[in-house]
Parts: structure tokens; C-alpha cells; sequence
């Protein structure tokens, strides 16, 4: 019986995934831009709390006089892993169409 219902569940999960919904997006793996701007604002208040978390237990490791390091190593990964993203997500980066503007002669020089 449990079998039939996991079926019937699964089917009607993945029937439900070709159709335009919220449900049917997250059940295709197909978000729209609206559920992509949630999921990243989700894993950023979730790396906060992890950083969060982290600097209160070397906090509390540091006043308790034990081995402090590996929560100071965890801090300095989540600090490149913060550097990459902005280097790879193009952070500073010009715009295309002001690259454009900067070889065009400037009219007060004509």
C-alpha cells in the first residue's frame, strides 16, 4: 500500500513538473528569475548564520583557553569563498555599453 502511494506521488510530482506553477518550477528544477532571487537571498542569511555561529564558538573557544584554530580556518574559508564569488560574479566589472562611451571623442574636445 505504502508502495502504490509513493508511486502515485511521484507520478503526479513529475506530471506536475511541465506545468507553468511555482510548484511545477520547483518540481522541473526550472525556477523562474523570482525563485532564483529567493533561493540566493536564502543561502546569504544562511552563510550570515553560518558565519554567525562560527565567530561565537571561536569566540567562546579563544575565552575558554581551547584549540581555536579550526573555527578561525572555517571563518577564513567562508572569507574566500565571499572574495570568489565577487570576483566571479563580476563585482567591478564595466559595462559594455560605458567601454563603448570611452573611445567615442568627447564634444567638448572636437
Amino acid at each position: 500500500m505504502v508502495l502504490v502511494g509513493t508511486a502515485a506521488r511521484v507520478l503526479a510530482v513529475y506530471l506536475r513538473a511541465g506545468k507553468d506553477t511555482d510548484e511545477g518550477a520547483l518540481a522541473g528544477s526550472r525556477a523562474d528569475e523570482r525563485l532564483q532571487f529567493l533561493n540566493a537571498r536564502a543561502l546569504a542569511l544562511a552563510g550570515i548564520f553560518a558565519w554567525t555561529a562560527t565567530f561565537i564558538a571561536l569566540s567562546v573557544a579563544v575565552a575558554a583557553g581551547r584549540a581555536w584554530w579550526p573555527y578561525a580556518a572555517i571563518l577564513a574559508v567562508a572569507g574566500l569563498g565571499y572574495l570568489f564569488g565577487l570576483s566571479n560574479y563580476g563585482v567591478g566589472e564595466q559595462d559594455p555599453a560605458e567601454e563603448d562611451a570611452d573611445d567615442a571623442p568627447s564634444p567638448v574636445m572636437s
